[in-house]
């Protein structure tokens, strides 16, 4: 069964019926968005309200000097480009995993919280140019699409740590249907392996969980079982997706759809069509 109508099913139905129309407005916009765009296996891919820090850049708290955890120090430092504005939930939740990785590596990494304006803007650019980045986090389909040329190929270390054994199997399917390969370090970075292990950091665990809690997002990790509360419904059947679920409900790539879902999605707002009427119209739909 497609992953939007089980979203339909196991969400929209279940609590349109109990809730408020103002309350379920939103609810299901929030859902639908962090549903669809998930906290990436290899790039971030949640939605939230944009704050108005952008540009910011933050080092990890412990210093390059000082004893790590287990005796480890380095002298490596990395630079990471962030779509996040430095206040918002998943930029704190990343800020957490990048000082923990701080404490254990001895690894310095600095973050330039761009906003998503700004690295839309300018990320293909410094890429082109070799700009010093060692990791990025963006649009995962964009990053499949558009940035992947400028990438490398993460197979190798990713199934190294078996990766894909604990993350959920529809997201590395999702970027190797657009790009064929993860992808999300740079392929002039000099510090691909740091980065990957920083990336395995933010996107599972400890911290894969707390950027889900912290911006109503699904774990990319399916050993974090507890869900945001608007999307625990979904969490069983999405953990056994295997495979590619269409970004934005297949809108981006199909028109059509967009115009299609516009009248039942009014219909139901303005209350002239009920729960078990938008399920039905999804399911011609799709």
């Amino acid at each position: 069964m497609r992953i939007i109508e089980i979203l339909y099913r196991n969400f929209i139905f279940s609590r349109l019926l109990n809730l408020g129309r103002d309350y379920f407005i939103k609810k299901l916009l929030s859902t639908i968005l962090a549903a669809l765009l998930v906290a990436g296996a290899l790039s971030a891919c949640q939605t939230a309200p944009a704050s108005s820090t952008a540009g910011d850049t933050t080092e990890s708290v412990a210093d390059a000097g000082d004893d790590a955890e287990g005796g480890a120090t380095s002298d490596v430092t990395m630079t990471y480009w962030s779509m996040w504005n430095s206040t918002e939930p998943q930029a704190i939740a990343i800020q957490e995993a990048i000082d923990a990785y701080t404490a254990e590596t001895g690894i310095q990494v600095t973050v330039q919280w761009n906003g998503r304006d700004t690295q839309q803007q300018t990320i293909q650019a410094a890429l082109d140019s070799k700009t010093s980045i060692d990791l990025f986090d963006e649009d995962f389909q964009r990053v499949s699409t558009q940035y992947n040329k400028s990438c490398l190929s993460l197979e190798d270390m990713a199934a190294a740590v078996g990766y894909e054994d604990y993350a959920v199997a529809a997201l590395p399917a999702a970027v190797r249907n657009w790009a064929g390969e993860l992808i999300a370090i740079p392929s002039y970075s000099e510090h691909p392996q740091e980065a990957f292990d920083l990336i395995v950091k933010i996107t599972s665990g400890e911290y894969d969980a707390k950027m889900a809690m912290a911006s109503n997002g699904i774990p990319a990790d399916i050993r974090n079982e507890e869900w945001p509360e608007m999307l625990a419904g979904v969490r069983e059947a999405f953990n056994v997706q295997t495979g590619v679920y269409d970004w934005n409900c297949g809108m981006n790539a199909n028109a059509d759809l967009g115009t299609a879902f516009q009248d039942p999605a009014a219909k139901l707002f303005e209350g002239s069509l009920d729960g078990q009427g938008f399920v039905e119209a999804m399911d011609a739909l799709y």
